[in-house]
């Protein structure tokens, strides 16, 4: 992903000691001292027919009628595809949620290492650079359109947010990792589904994709309700076809560090989903279930 990176931070040497080392690793970067003038320095790029950054690295805490978030919630509005990482301390306890609201792409704590930065700029590229599963059904469906494609994209939509803000929930910390495993066995069990009617997209009815979308956006509000109340959901008793408790606490880790972008999670469920005789039988398959739920017990 091209184009300039933009460090919103109101101190002076912090903001150019992070734009010294995104420079040095091969980034364009500019910098903003407060909310307002990130907010008129994206304006005026587009004013000028520039791009507008692609990604804008933002402190929470600043002098100012608005804060970091706040300049993100304005710009986001005016430009939603923009791509953001919100960098905050352990204090900011309602920052997690302001975060889930703007859909934010990822979240530090300070301290941080800049490799710690610079990793998170590259797992933001990785997410978004990356076809989604959606555009890779779509090439490979080499047919007219149907009354059902029309709402496959708006499923499609619903569901990578859904799973996104899962995603953003976890990194940010704020779901609890029991409240998180009831959120995944709901999600796991219509990633199933969905994975079924993408194996015969054909047969798939309007009705079913709009089903769809409803259930993936009531489980997004679900989530941020789940967030905000800072909820403790004790996850269902396991049985052989739900996650174990320890397969999911390191599901939960990677994604708490960084190590896992919210695209993977699609992979992760259809991982689950994959039959023991083949994961038994195929390399590859075994490969693919190992990196996100470990050796099968």
């Amino acid at each position: 992903m091209s184009g300039s990176i933009l460090v919103l931070e109101d101190d002076e040497d912090l903001r150019e000691l992070t734009m010294d080392i995104l420079e040095f690793r091969g980034f364009e970067v500019e910098g903003a001292a407060n909310a307002e003038e990130a907010i008129f320095k994206d304006r005026q790029r587009r004013e000028k027919k520039l791009s507008g950054y692609w990604l804008i690295i933002s402190d929470v805490r600043m002098a100012g009628s608005r804060d970091g978030v706040g300049a993100l919630e304005v710009i986001k509005q005016e430009r939603p595809e923009l791509r953001c990482i919100i960098i905050t301390g352990y204090a900011d306890q309602s920052v997690p949620l302001r975060a889930l609201r703007i859909k934010a792409d990822d979240y530090l704590y300070k301290p941080f290492e800049s490799n710690e930065l610079v990793a998170a700029i590259k797992r933001v590229q990785d997410n978004h650079q990356s076809k989604s599963l959606f555009q890779k059904v779509k090439d490979l469906l080499s047919r007219p359109k149907t009354q059902t494609d029309k709402n496959f994209p708006i499923a499609q939509k619903f569901r990578e947010s859904c799973l996104h803000y899962f995603w953003v929930a976890i990194r940010s910390k704020a779901l609890y990792h029991e409240t998180a495993i009831s959120i995944w066995d709901q999600l796991e069990e219509i990633e199933l589904r969905f994975m079924e009617c993408l194996a015969d997209p054909n047969e798939v009815t309007l009705e079913v994709w709009r089903r769809f979308t409803a259930e993936y956006a009531a489980n997004q509000e679900r989530i941020n309700k789940l967030a905000r109340e800072k909820a403790f959901i004790s996850a269902q008793a396991r049985n052989p076809k739900l996650v174990s408790k320890p397969s999911f606490r390191a599901f939960f880790d990677k994604i708490q560090a960084g190590q896992l972008v919210s695209q993977d999670l699609i992979q992760a469920a259809y991982a689950r989903n994959l039959s023991l005789e083949r994961i038994q039988q195929d390399p590859s398959s075994k490969n693919l279930y190992e990196q996100f739920w470990g050796a099968l017990p």
